[in-house]
């Protein structure tokens, strides 16, 4: 079962939720009864044999999507404040 990410609009927290490919997409954020929509985010990758090692290594350097948004998200505002 896929796992999509939603961002609130009013609160701005992102959260995860596992749903079937063909159910509606989550409306309001569970935290604050805000509206939410989907984040894009990378696709998990699951790699055997010798690449595998290799993946996981690069995988530690690259920062999980959510805190790069929020990091690009206060930049913005400390740059249009």
């Amino acid at each position: 079962m896929p796992i999509y990410e939603y961002e609130c609009e009013n609160c701005g927290k992102i959260f995860e939720v596992f749903q079937k490919i063909g159910d509606e997409p989550i409306k309001e954020c569970k935290f604050c009864g805000g509206k939410v929509h989907k984040v894009i985010s990378r696709p998990s990758v699951f790699v055997k044999g010798e690449g595998a090692k290799k993946e996981e290594e690069g995988e530690k350097k690259i920062k999980p999507l959510a805190e790069r948004l929020a990091e690009e998200k206060l930049k913005w505002l400390r740059d249009y404040s």
